[in-house]
């Protein structure tokens, strides 16, 4: 009886081992074209066409011609991170907003940062574009940069590194410095390299955070009633924290 036993439940673990390697076993097509098709072959007419079931219950048909190599292999472990960044060129479309903290002669410690970017991906991990914004300083001004960035990762998170440069444009009215004195803007620049990580919300979003140094120069000319005009320069030394949305 022990005998029986033991048997059966070496036929019954033989059995369920078969069964469970073959749920993990599926067709894979090798295109001619360098495309490969995973599923389950469902009709084969040799030499004529071949139809093959993919996930989520498509069918596909090709040509014998157009295929390269028919193998069956083991099911590819699907990937608990989600891959967020293309493997092909394309643009995004990105808004940030946040603050810029830190340093300088500014009634407003924390202004608020306002930006909108374009990015062309040139390649599937580094991407160059131009962005623009507004920035409520003393004088509101308006940034004008190119942004170069480049990811070191293809999954669920993607921390990347960027540099921003460009100048600032004032925007604002001219105001009082003090009874007398009246300060106007100037065209000025500024550098920002800083580190983000992003995240994915949807196949065609994701959310971005970053973390950055700005450098900038804030020049502005003084109207003195008293004595011919003057210009100062305020050098800024600050921390830009921002969080965005990017569109592809």
């Amino acid at each position: 009886m022990m005998k029986k036993l033991i048997a059966i439940i070496t036929l019954f673990s033989i059995t369920s081992f078969v069964l469970l390697a073959q749920r993990n076993i599926e067709d894979v097509l090798y295109l001619k074209n360098g495309s490969i098709i995973r599923g389950s072959i469902v009709e084969l007419v040799p030499d004529s066409t071949l139809k093959i079931e993919i996930a989520g219950g498509s069918l596909l048909v090709y040509k014998a011609s157009e295929i390269r190599l028919i193998a069956k292999e083991e099911k590819a472990k699907k990937e608990k991170q989600k891959s967020i960044i293309t493997n092909s060129h394309g643009f995004r479309f990105g808004m940030e907003g946040g603050w810029v903290v830190g340093s300088g002669d500014n009634e407003n410690k924390s202004p608020l940062s306002l930006h909108m970017q374009g990015f062309y991906h040139f390649l599937p991990a580094s991407a160059l574009g131009i962005g623009a914004g507004l920035e409520f300083f003393n004088t509101t001004q308006a940034p004008l940069y190119l942004d170069l960035r480049h990811y070191f990762n293809q999954r669920y998170y993607a921390p990347f590194l960027f540099v921003q440069g460009g100048y600032l444009f004032p925007v604002g009215p001219e105001h009082d410095v003090v009874s007398g004195y009246k300060s106007k803007g100037k065209t000025s620049f500024m550098v920002n390299p800083g580190l983000g990580f992003m995240f994915p919300l949807s196949e065609r979003s994701e959310l971005t955070i970053s973390i950055s140094y700005r450098y900038q120069e804030v020049k502005s000319t003084i109207e003195d009633y008293y004595k011919p005009n003057y210009e100062i320069v305020e050098k800024m030394n600050r921390i830009n924290f921002k969080v965005g949305l990017q569109l592809h």
